[in-house]
């Protein structure tokens, strides 16, 4: 289950951050976007909302060409999105990687 929405023409096929606000939270489904790329081809777009907006994933479904849906073979409808360790990342750019010494 989800929600769809589209776009005007003259904007491209991305989610707004009003848009991954809304499904990440209000509406917490995975929400739908019907638009047109960079290159003018139609497409189908998936965001699966996280706990924040920038933890959500946003897939291409497939694209529409010559009026028929094609789908993305690399479309994953299992994909999560990232979800932090409950202590936090422990990764800091600061500190020395242990893998590598």
């Amino acid at each position: 289950m989800g929600t769809y929405h589209t776009h005007p023409i003259d904007r491209h096929a991305e989610f707004s951050m009003l848009d991954k606000s809304f499904y990440t939270y209000q509406d917490k489904r995975p929400g739908y976007l019907a638009g047109t790329n960079d290159q003018g081809i139609g497409e189908i777009l998936q965001f699966t909302p996280g706990d924040s907006v920038y933890q959500g994933i946003t897939q291409t479904i497939g694209t529409i060409s010559g009026g028929r849906f094609i789908p993305n073979p690399k479309f994953n409808p299992d994909k999560k999105p990232r979800i932090p360790p409950p202590e936090g990342d422990s990764y800091d750019p600061n500190k020395p990687n242990p893998e590598n010494e």
